[in-house]
């Protein structure tokens, strides 16, 4: 009798989420009649976020407008919804656990109303320097409607780790107690979608390692509009275009990147996009070898867009890993849609969608055995 082994793969797809509310410690207000400013992170839908929105927030920092909510009696003419004190579009950062803008601003008198807006991004969002004469910013107020308007925002397929954050609408004004306090607290939220891919191993006695992913067509580019709508803040995602495939940026060690691979060697090759291409299972070393334990392959920020789509392909992730049993060594390829009807049908804004990936060899064996000869019975005569 003799065994023979092939090995094959099964793999779950599960989509995963709670809720958690994420509040970023807040900044001490400051007495007098400057202004100082607080943020804070709304709540996440369907998972909470593993980073830190502080963190994100310190590395962005955030752009400020303000305007006169009513006419300012000191000023001539009607300064109601007018830009005040030079402060559009400009740098808020953190300075020893004091957010700050680059020049001090005061308030203009007790009772005085001014109407806040805020965002968090990237440069490319900013557009080039700050205040009244920055130049080339996707982001667009308009004051009389309460209205904020960020045009074509992009995300960077090679980098998707800008976390585009919009603060809640804020109408504010100056101390008029001590009880009070001239802080200007933000209760910011995330206006895109974290989607996250981990990986793991029920069986880590014969190691599986994962090389590479991707999903092809999510779309890049779209405008997003920021309303007030019965005193609460609303965004809006336009139609979402450009798309182009996200890959996985798993790193094998601190400062590496996975390198330029050629695939030869998978079972079931055709299904590859050879746009991102692995090479032969020889190079493990390389690839994130699974555990027990669900870990994180690639994290991306992304503007929120359909996943299941009834009439045309749906979002799919596509993963080659490898095998390595006590003889050889074997590259397979898997793809799986990223939702249906009723579980994941979309990304969402504010949403972090974790995608647990469990990839367990499943060995299927062959037991081969010989019956004796059968034996014919009864005298035949061949010359006759």
């Amino acid at each position: 009798m003799k065994k023979i082994f092939f090995v094959a793969i099964a793999a779950t797809l599960l989509a995963a989420g709670c809720q958690k509310t994420e509040v970023l410690n807040q900044v001490n207000p400051v007495d007098g009649t400057s202004m100082t400013f607080a943020p804070n992170l709304g709540k996440l839908t369907k998972a909470s976020a593993e980073g830190e929105g502080m963190a994100n927030l310190k590395d962005q920092d955030f752009r400020l407008w303000a305007y006169y909510k009513a006419d300012d009696v000191n000023k001539e003419g009607d300064q109601t919804n007018q830009v005040y004190d030079k402060m559009s579009n400009i740098i808020i950062s953190d300075a020893s656990g004091e957010w700050k803008a680059n020049t001090t601003h005061f308030w203009p008198g007790k009772g005085k109303y001014l109407k806040f807006f805020a965002i968090s991004a990237d440069p490319a969002t900013y557009g080039n320097g700050e205040g009244i004469t920055a130049t080339e910013s996707k982001v667009s107020i308009n004051e009389d409607r309460n209205q904020m308007t960020v045009e074509d925002f992009t995300v960077i397929p090679s980098a998707p780790d800008t976390d585009l954050m919009v603060a809640d609408y804020v109408e504010a004004k100056q101390k008029e107690t001590d009880t009070e306090s001239n802080t200007v607290n933000f209760t910011f939220r995330h206006a895109l979608t974290k989607v996250q891919f981990s990986f793991r191993n029920s069986e880590p006695t014969m190691p599986v390692y994962v090389q590479q992913m991707y999903v092809e067509e999510v779309n890049t580019k779209a405008d997003l509009t920021v309303n007030v709508v019965n005193g609460k803040t609303e965004m809006a995602w336009g139609t979402p275009e450009v798309s182009a495939i996200f890959a996985g940026d798993y790193a094998p060690a601190e400062g590496t990147t996975l390198e330029p691979l050629v695939a030869t060697t998978a079972e079931n090759i055709s299904d590859w996009n050879t746009a991102v291409a692995l090479d032969a299972a020889d190079n493990i070393t390389n690839y994130m070898e699974l555990t027990k334990e669900y870990k994180p392959f690639t994290t991306w920020l992304v503007i929120p867009q359909d996943v299941f789509k009834a009439d045309t392909k749906d979002l799919k992730v596509t993963i080659a890993y490898v095998i390595k049993s006590a003889t050889e060594t074997r590259q397979f390829i898997s793809s799986f849609s990223l939702g249906t009807a009723t579980i994941v049908p979309a990304w969402g804004q504010n949403q972090y969608v974790k995608y647990n990936i469990n990839l367990t060899p499943n060995i299927i064996g062959f037991d081969a055995t010989v019956a004796p000869w059968d034996e014919t019975s009864g005298n035949t005569n061949i010359n006759e």
